[in-house]
């Protein structure tokens, strides 16, 4: 099973006159409330399309929580090395070859199904703009994509994470088939949540298969009450 990696949440430094924040309901929490942290990718990533692929050998990233949350925050991630199946590179315009960045999206601490053992975290594309939740725009070769919407991952191993201080947390977004995220929906209800890409004119949903983890120098708390 291919997996991709969103990795090392590092660098959750405390955000200075932070209030204390309570998680509402369908949310676990990360103290300290406020952090800022980096987001590193534990090896190759796979995007898929019911007629494309195309995979990066890096991810690297930062974000942080908003002020005084310990739940929601936003985070942008940089992709290098990146090639579609043909073997031409994928790049955002401006970028070095093989690079792609994405707006400022938003990171959110979820519950993936309607019970507390699946904490997850969604990220979703900038929103306020043209395209709506406009996740990345690049060209490999001569060929125009951009990727909208929101992708789901869960916690790794939640029962050894979740309530326990930890220099790094792992994450898995993972797909059932070519274009179809394995996590759709927070707590399984409501619409479902997908990427969609638009490949020179045609639009398609698209997967993505990786695993990282979220983590700092200093250690972190994942609050959550997943028991064995």
């Amino acid at each position: 099973m291919k997996k991709l990696v969103l990795v090392s949440v590092a660098a959750f430094g405390s955000a200075r006159f932070a209030l204390p924040a309570v998680a509402s309901a369908g949310m676990w929490s990360m103290d300290p409330a406020g952090a800022a942290f980096n987001f590193t990718g534990n090896g190759a990533i796979k995007w898929t399309t019911k007629n494309h692929t195309f995979e990066c050998t890096a991810t690297q990233g930062a974000g942080s929580y908003n002020a005084g949350s310990t739940t929601e925050g936003t985070i942008e991630l940089t992709l290098t090395g990146c090639k579609n199946e043909l073997g031409s590179n994928c790049t955002t315009p401006g970028k070095a070859l093989g690079e792609i960045t994405t707006t400022t999206m938003t990171v959110k601490n979820v519950y993936l199904e309607p019970e507390t053992m699946t904490p997850g975290i969604t990220i979703k594309g900038a929103e306020g703009g043209e395209p709506k939740e406009h996740f990345a725009t690049f060209n490999c070769s001569i060929i125009k994509w951009v990727v909208t919407g929101t992708i789901l991952g869960q916690m790794e191993e939640p029962t050894k994470f979740c309530n326990v201080e930890s220099a790094k947390l792992p994450f898995t977004f993972e797909s059932i088939e070519a274009g179809v995220q394995k996590w759709q929906q927070v707590t399984t209800e409501g619409a479902k949540e997908d990427l969609t890409s638009t490949i020179g004119g045609t639009t398609e949903t698209i997967s993505l298969d990786a695993t990282g983890f979220m983590g700092r120098a200093e250690k972190l708390k994942p609050t959550c009450p997943a028991t064995e």
